[in-house]
């Protein structure tokens, strides 16, 4: 599941702000940790609201009577494409550019750092955030089934990096046999839990072409390996000669 931040700014343009949320939690409208800190003081043509749903009912508000015809700008901040298989990305994106209007934008965060020292102890840091995030993953699964299931101290997080494929991925493994609701686990059988994959610059261009969309502004950190890039879909895009 995800979170949708849509705020309705000035000249009645939403803003479409696309988060990490619950997998559990059923769609609704604004959720109150999603909207009880925003400020609205001092803007008059602003309003926020939330809606809580898929990727999939983000699309459906895009293109639903009320929205498909207004001026839209969609931020997607986080590194989440990273999450995607490469062979997902395009065609995901590229559904959000269908959506798209001419004027439309769509502020995408990718993740660019290759060097696999910094990736791998980002991932898996020494004071270990990381990975008892990950295994509150474990936690949680024991309280949808009531029960502890899992035992937290019979189970390790692994990070590694792979370079060839250009993506961290993290795994739980059991550090004995356990048996999962009559399911036989082995020592050390890894079950895969996130994988992120990183973007070089002509992998952002195969991205963009293989998703219809094109480049036109980017901010990035000082070494060039994290940028927000914000694009727009090429059938809009006009040439003068």
């Amino acid at each position: 599941m995800f979170s949708v931040h849509a705020s309705l700014v000035a000249h009645h343009t939403p803003l479409l702000h696309l988060i990490p949320a619950s997998a559990t939690e059923p769609p609704n409208t604004n959720p109150p940790c999603m909207c009880a800190d925003v400020t609205l003081d001092g803007y008059k043509h602003v309003k926020c609201f939330g809606l809580h749903g898929t990727y999939d009912h983000a699309l459906e508000w895009l293109r639903s009577s009320s929205t498909k015809d207004k001026p839209k700008t969609i931020l997607w901040l986080g590194s989440s494409l990273g999450n995607f298989k490469r062979h997902e990305a395009a065609p995901f994106l590229a559904e959000f550019g269908h959506a798209m209007k001419p004027g439309d934008t769509m502020l995408i965060g990718i993740d660019s750092c290759k060097d696999p020292d910094r990736v791998y102890h980002a991932y898996n840091d020494k004071a270990n955030v990381t990975h008892e995030f990950i295994l509150n993953g474990l936690k949680h699964a024991n309280r949808l089934m009531e029960r502890e299931s899992f035992k937290l101290e019979e189970w390790e997080v692994i990070g590694e990096y792979d370079e060839e494929a250009g993506r961290h991925h993290a795994f739980v493994a059991p550090l004995k046999d356990v048996v999962i609701e009559d399911v036989k686990i082995p020592k050390g059988e890894r079950i895969r839990i996130e994988e992120s994959y990183k973007y070089s610059r002509e992998e952002i261009l195969e991205l963009w072409e293989g998703a219809g969309l094109v480049e036109n502004t980017v901010w990035s950190n000082a070494r060039g390996d994290y940028g927000k890039r914000c694009t727009c879909d090429t059938a809009f895009l006009v040439t003068y000669h």
